[in-house]
């Protein structure tokens, strides 16, 4: 991840000498404004490569969570109806003209707090007498998913010259990060994934089946909120500064499985660690490939992604 982030600096619209580079990390954030490229470096690249490693790790481990939780291995961060709600907030805020608002804020509020909601949504509509079904949990995710995204639909109809702006959100990007977002989201994500960990040991033990846990001890329901109030909290985190991005959820919990194992303590660890790394370069790539012009990175992660899950399947079948 080190050396992710380290090449990142490099490379851009603007790529960066090697010695530049290491003299601007050494005299810190004081050298911005005096000199060109500690400006790009601690102003732009240093924030963007730090948000998206932190979005990376906060998807991989809610992917984890959920994949735990459901006892589903196709089970992604997404299934909560967290990125049709996301997606709402941040059109609406763009719409009608609040994106700017709160310093620069406006969207990212929006689509935390309609993202956070979707997630409550499906939470409630899928409880019964104080349980939650799997089952119906996916079934409440998937209608109240396409719900979502039928009202986006409408809303990019209603668009007119704001398309391509709530387009290239939905798609994914870090072009806009700063400090302010790296703060906020790493906070309220933070909670997230420390939550997350805190519930790996019983998660372990979930693993089991819900009675076998229940007989050892485990309250498993307080378990599966808890697991989905966490997970949707860090994605709802992800998302709302970065839009929507794919794959990163599914995948990466799955190369971690195989790599450390089914151990979420430590699955938890190294699925991050993947996570914000596959963020990074996918960054980097997203900005360095095309100059000026500049990639959504879901749309990358998905290029990847994608065959990755269809040899996944295939090997299964």
């Amino acid at each position: 991840t080190l050396l992710a982030a380290g090449c990142s600096t490099l490379f851009g619209a603007q790529p960066l000498p090697v010695v530049d580079v290491w003299n601007a990390l050494l005299e810190g954030p004081r050298a911005i404004g005096g000199d060109s490229t500690a400006t790009i470096l601690w102003g732009i690249r240093v924030p963007r490569i730090l948000l998206a490693g932190a979005c990376g790790w906060m998807l991989a481990s809610a992917g984890v969570g959920f994949q735990g939780i459901l006892r589903n291995p196709l089970a992604d961060p997404y299934i909560t109806g967290i990125a049709g709600g996301a997606a709402i907030g941040a059109a609406c805020a763009v719409l009608f003209g609040f994106a700017g608002a709160f310093g620069g804020f406006g969207a990212s509020a929006a689509a935390f707090a309609c993202s956070f909601g979707g997630a409550l949504l499906v939470y409630w509509t899928s409880r019964r007498a104080g349980r939650t079904s799997v089952g119906s949990f996916l079934l409440a995710g998937v209608a109240i998913g396409s719900v979502l995204w039928a009202v986006i639909t409408l809303l990019l109809i209603l668009a007119g010259q704001s398309f391509e702006r709530i387009l290239f959100w939905l798609l994914g990007s870090f072009s806009l990060a700063t400090w302010g977002k790296l703060a906020v989201a790493g906070i309220v994500g933070g909670v997230g994934v420390l939550g997350l960990w805190v519930l790996a040991k019983a998660l372990n033990v979930y693993s089991l089946g819900e009675e076998s846990a229940a007989h050892l001890g485990v309250e498993v329901e307080r378990v599966k909120g808890g697991v989905l109030l966490f997970g949707s909290l860090a994605t709802a985190a992800a998302v709302s500064v970065a839009g929507v991005i794919g794959f990163v959820g599914l995948i990466v919990p799955h190369i971690g499985r195989r790599l450390v194992g089914p151990d979420h303590r430590t699955l938890y660890l190294a699925s991050g660690l993947m996570g914000a790394t596959l963020l990074i370069l996918a960054d980097t790539l997203a900005r360095s490939l095309l100059p000026p012009r500049e990639i959504p990175v879901g749309v990358l992660t998905a290029l990847i992604g994608a065959p990755f899950l269809v040899g996944l399947l295939r090997s299964r079948i």
